[in-house]
């Protein structure tokens, strides 16, 4: 067994042993994602190999074009023969595929129609191969999927220290108590409970926290949240009401935030719509309209993309997640070539500057009876091209909605439709913008960091649904563009 494997068996054994039983409310929702990783690690161990000697077979069919032009191109001594060793003679695709990847770039960095169309036949054969294993994800998936479940989220000393500050910090609540907490399963850099409020006269009987999380994926911090919460709150936005922000740890363990608690729960996760709605997506349009017209002018200094040009931001932000990915050390032919495609376009970077969620999905949002009712979670946050935030939406939207009315209802309601490149452009992007955080949260998990079964299960289940569809973005883009 590969020992990749073992930091999650470990952590599933341990749930088993100390959190599950059968009074445990939160209980089915970890057996679906528990049950969801095995499944993963399972198809790596059982399936997996077989799939990538059938792609190795596709990849030899292609090696002599491969091998003729690199043939072309300086610094292939070496390459040209490990090529030839690991696809042909000794067919291995863990040893191949880091070669693989060296003359994808080669090709790409020197490019001709020819190496175009061989860039193209690659990106298919690697397309093939994520197709097989995600249907095979699907095929073994448990459903129907669980809904969310309630558990206890605060120690007695936490509690007690919340009702101090709380009763401190507004005196006509002086005898205000905490009643019910419930930690919210979802999300990797925030934790977030509701709070139920007893004997309140001003607060209300039901608030939202958001805690900052040492192992949290996301660097952002809830001083910095907060700013943007009252940002588009005053813009009559469908967010939670700010109520106060706390960066002294003293009372929690960590800084926190504090909102009014907004009703309803997810229709879905970071894939899948669960409970479609026609409705729901025509919110989001008119949402996503509303917020891209809300002037940056009144952000803070230092607020991301403030300060610098979309094109520069774009910049930065790929240098930085390359740079992780390759850190990472997992070769990759579609990552090598993302990169490549997305720094030959950057011309489509650029458009309309508006403030954007970055992050918007299901398990960013709140429906109640088929509707919106809030946008949660601005951790992610940045000024840009609003086709970043549109691009970010299509899977989720497409669910619900045919794509072409979603962008009418988004011009409707006062969005300016970014064009088509553009769009593609942040596609692609979003595709490696997902991927970079699975690769943290893959080696939060494998170097024992302790961050919980969410992080875990994104770094298996999402990831090789983010890898799928990075993969099929891919093919798309050479078929149209190249």
């Amino acid at each position: 067994m590969p020992d990749s494997a073992v930091p999650y068996l470990n952590m599933m054994r341990t749930l088993l042993e100390t959190s599950l039983r059968p009074s445990e409310p939160s209980a089915a929702k970890y057996a679906k994602y528990s049950h969801r990783m095995l499944t993963m690690l399972a198809l790596r161990l059982e399936k997996l190999p077989a799939m990538q000697a059938d792609a190795l077979r596709n990849i030899n069919g292609v090696l002599d074009q491969l091998v003729a032009e690199l043939k072309n191109i300086d610094g292939n001594m070496i390459l040209v023969p490990q090529l030839m060793r690991h696809v042909r003679k000794q067919p291995d695709f863990a040893a191949a595929l880091p070669f693989l990847q060296q003359a994808v770039r080669m090709l790409a960095e020197q490019q001709t129609p020819a190496r175009l169309a061989l860039q193209q036949q690659l990106a298919k054969i690697m397309l093939a191969l994520e197709v097989a294993l995600h249907q095979a994800a699907e095929e073994g998936a448990m459903k129907p999927p669980v809904a969310e479940q309630q558990t206890e989220a605060l120690t007695a000393a936490q509690r007690a220290r919340l009702t101090r500050y709380l009763r401190d910090r507004f005196p006509s609540d002086g005898a205000l108590e905490i009643g019910g907490v419930r930690l919210i399963i979802g999300g990797g850099s925030k934790k977030t409970l509701i709070v139920e409020l007893l004997n309140t006269v001003k607060l209300d009987q039901r608030i939202v926290l958001r805690i900052d999380n040492a192992g949290g994926v996301v660097d952002s911090k809830v001083v910095d949240e907060y700013d943007l919460i009252q940002t588009v709150a005053k813009a009559g936005m469908k967010v939670a009401q700010p109520i106060l922000c706390e960066p002294d740890a003293s009372v929690l363990g960590a800084p926190f935030l504090a909102t009014s608690c907004i009703e309803g729960h997810n229709i879905g996760d970071w894939e899948e719509v669960t409970e479609p709605s026609r409705e729901f997506a025509l919110d989001l349009a008119d949402t996503l309209a509303k917020l891209h017209a809300i002037p940056e002018k009144g952000l803070r200094k230092g607020f991301p993309g403030v300060d610098v040009t979309t094109r520069e931001r774009i910049c930065r932000e790929l240098a930085s997640f390359e740079n992780s990915w390759r850190a990472y050390g997992e070769s990759s032919i579609a990552m090598e070539q993302a990169y490549a495609w997305l720094k030959s376009h950057l011309q489509f970077a650029e458009g309309q500057r508006s403030i954007l969620h970055c992050d918007v999905g299901c398990h960013n949002m709140l429906g109640h009876d088929g509707r919106l009712t809030a946008l949660l979670d601005w951790e992610t946050a940045v000024v840009g091209n609003p086709a970043q935030d549109i691009s970010y939406v299509k899977h989720t939207v497409v669910q619900m909605l045919p794509w072409d009315e979603f962008l009418a209802a988004y011009a409707k309601a006062g969005g300016t439709v970014p064009s088509e490149g553009e769009l593609d452009f942040y596609t692609l992007w979003r595709n490696i913008f997902t991927m970079h955080y699975e690769y943290m949260a893959r080696s939060f998990t494998l170097g024992g960091d302790p961050t919980g079964l969410i992080i875990a299960y994104s770094s298996q289940h999402v990831y090789q649904y983010c890898n799928f569809e990075l993969h099929k973005t891919l093919v798309s883009l050479y078929e149209r563009y190249e």
